[in-house]
């Protein structure tokens, strides 16, 4: 970036600080995905073939 060590300290920290929640997130949704059951009701359905028309 060219800036000072201490600009780039915080930008780091910064980044990290956004990452971790959001990787902690991704995680769950996955587990959730693992061992719950995903029922295909109208709504979900109306919303995905909402998505797939976008």
């Amino acid at each position: 970036m060219g800036q000072s060590a201490g600009v780039n300290a915080a930008f780091g920290i910064a980044t990290m600080l956004i990452g971790i929640p959001t990787g902690v997130k991704i995680y769950d949704w996955m587990l959730t995905v693992f061992r719950g059951r995903v029922r295909f009701s109208v709504p979900i359905l109306y919303s995905a073939m909402f998505l797939m028309l976008s």
